[in-house]
């Protein structure tokens, strides 16, 4: 479970740190997949105004805009996407995607990777496909977006602490890649 800070300004005032280290274990319905995102709106509203999230952001943001800036011209000529942050939004900075063109070029990727000691996980399990959602009636084909998307999205090594030799290792073995 998560605690609240000591001295919060408001009662929803969570440690972004926290919240993001037990969201996983602690969310198991809808109502708390619902809960969780108002939680983490309030979270990061109290949390972007402190000393504190503007380290975490500067942190995020180096491994988020080496991908990115080192990707883009690799991506578009295999039909690789890249995350889309609309000009209106602020990036989170929390993790880095790629959704690539089918199931068998993921395959592919995590195997290439692998070979190169670069772990890569898929994000996403549609949530009729999970084990509430099939106890509830949810079967392969009831939301075939979803499940293509989920089939198609990888994420990169991604955290704080990720070295830029680490970070040019992954751009390498990536760049090496063709679809």
């Amino acid at each position: 479970s998560f605690s609240f800070s000591s001295a919060p300004p408001s009662p929803f005032r969570i440690s972004c740190l926290e919240f993001s280290a037990s969201f996983n274990s602690v969310f198991r319905s809808p109502f708390d997949v619902l809960l969780s995102s108002v939680l983490q709106r309030s979270a990061l509203q109290s949390f972007s105004s402190s000393p504190a999230s503007c380290l975490l952001t500067t942190a995020n943001s180096t491994p988020w805009n080496c991908y990115n800036n080192h990707l883009a011209t690799w991506a578009t000529a295999n039909g690789i996407s890249l995350p889309v942050i609309p000009p209106h939004c602020e990036q989170a900075y929390h993790m880095f995607y790629l959704l690539l063109p089918s199931l068998e070029t993921r395959r592919s990727l995590i195997a290439h990777l692998k070979a190169r000691n670069i772990e890569s996980v898929f994000h996403y399990l549609p949530l009729h496909l999970s084990k509430m959602g099939v106890r509830h009636g949810g079967q392969p084909g009831d939301c075939p977006v979803t499940e293509n998307v989920s089939d198609r999205l990888l994420r990169l090594p991604f955290f704080n602490s990720l070295a830029e030799a680490d970070q040019d290792r992954v751009v390498q073995a990536l760049l090496e890649f063709h679809c």
